[in-house]
């Protein structure tokens, strides 16, 4: 196939369009999960980045932002299909971008969406670090965008052992979750999902990392009943948290129910997160091996994709 020449200058209307082609993909991440969007947003990241050969003024600053966004995108989509050294890469990629667009709120959002990457990995300190650093000059961010970045330091709180420190940041999360303040049109995009009940299943995850199963079980079932019901991926990835921590309350019938409802989900919406979530139940459930219900989830989890 003969090679596509790249454009000889950039149509703002185009770049328009790809921040509107990237809003939808969006969309489509949490109903369907990652693997139907990868080598779309990966077609869409060869194409920007040719048209930032020729891009000029204005809009290569436009043209700089909306890459930022594509690039986090796979670098969240990475995330969530457990490819962690990809996601860092596109997400090192998209915070050159954002900063070379002198965008605030996007380099505020790609230092905290590699605080999350850190916390899925352990890491307390980079966590921390990482939150913090996405906090500096919160005065420029919006609130969600401050809320995000203080569930992450509560993370990194939850992952030292400091429950004092996790409980002040995630009430301030929450304070920041709640207000009503609107910054237009980018913030909604990046940080519309920063809901008070998203504030609180991120406290219920970072209850159980604290050693707080009883907890997060409350917390979690908070938060599950105000999610918006277009965030199956996340819905998932929540009944398995919550299924594990039922089974380290020893409530093995409890766990084992939920963890059947999530693994639906699953089937139709994968992440790795979720999967990841499940695959520690056989573990916690050991107790109960005569246990029907144990049993039954053994063979739907052997039978995850």
């Amino acid at each position: 196939m003969p090679a596509i020449a790249t454009p000889r200058c950039v149509d703002p209307e185009a770049v328009g369009r790809l921040g509107t082609i990237l809003t939808e993909y969006a969309n489509i991440d949490n109903p369907l999960g990652p693997a139907h969007l990868l080598a779309l947003t990966r077609l869409h990241l060869q194409f920007i980045s040719e048209l930032l050969t020729v891009a000029a003024g204005e809009g290569r600053t436009e043209l700089l932002t909306v890459g930022a966004r594509y690039a986090e995108f796979a670098g969240w989509l990475h995330q969530d299909a457990g490819n962690p050294q990809e996601a860092a890469y596109w997400s090192d990629r998209a915070m050159g971008w954002a900063q070379a667009a002198g965008n605030d709120l996007m380099v505020s959002y790609v230092l905290m969406r590699k605080s999350n990457q850190a916390s899925s990995q352990g890491d307390a300190s980079r966590t921390l670090g990482l939150a913090r650093a996405a906090l500096r000059g919160q005065d420029r961010l919006s609130p969600r965008a401050r809320a995000l970045a203080l569930r992450q330091a509560a993370r990194g709180h939850a992952l030292s052992g400091d429950p004092t420190g996790c409980a002040r940041a995630l009430d301030a999360a929450r304070d920041q979750a709640a207000a009503s303040e609107d910054q237009g049109e980018e913030d909604r995009i990046l940080t519309g999902y920063c809901t008070p009940a998203f504030i609180e299943m991120e406290a219920a995850d970072c209850a159980m990392l604290l050693g707080q199963p009883h907890q997060a079980v409350v917390t979690f079932q908070h938060g599950l009943a105000s999610l918006p019901a277009q965030y199956q991926r996340d819905r998932a990835v929540n009944l398995a948290r919550l299924a594990v921590a039922h089974a380290a309350s020893r409530e093995p019938e409890r766990a084992c129910a939920i963890a059947q409802e999530a693994a639906a989900i699953v089937h139709s919406t994968w992440s790795a997160r979720a999967v990841a979530e499940l695959r520690r139940l056989p573990t916690l459930l050991s107790a109960w091996p005569d246990l029907a219900s144990v049993a039954e989830l053994e063979a739907t989890l052997a039978a995850l994709p």
